[in-house]
């Protein structure tokens, strides 16, 4: 995945952004590392700051792209089975 853009692990300022960096939601709340719930190679989740409902949780890769279908079937897998681990622990929470 050379030249890839990817969430950083540092927040917005550790690197030169294009627009859609900049202007990403995640980096920041990604490089705080303070309230993760779940984090592998490829992605992580979070719990939503704007629940539509309780245990409302956000997964995102790492690796900048908008579009879930146009991920690599790796990011995609990584995505489905960190919903799977998290849904037991959200299940008693919720």
């Amino acid at each position: 995945m050379a030249g890839e853009v990817r969430h950083s692990p540092h927040g917005a300022q550790d690197r030169a952004m294009t627009t859609t960096e900049n202007e990403c939601p995640f980096c920041d709340r990604i490089a705080m590392r303070h309230d993760l719930l779940g984090a592998n190679s490829l992605c992580v989740a979070f719990c939503d700051t704007k629940p539509l409902n309780p245990g409302h949780v956000l997964i995102v890769p790492y690796r900048h792209e908008p579009d879930f279908l146009a991920l690599l079937p790796e990011e995609r897998n990584a995505i489905l089975r960190m919903a799977a681990e998290l849904r037991s622990q959200l299940d008693e929470e919720y």
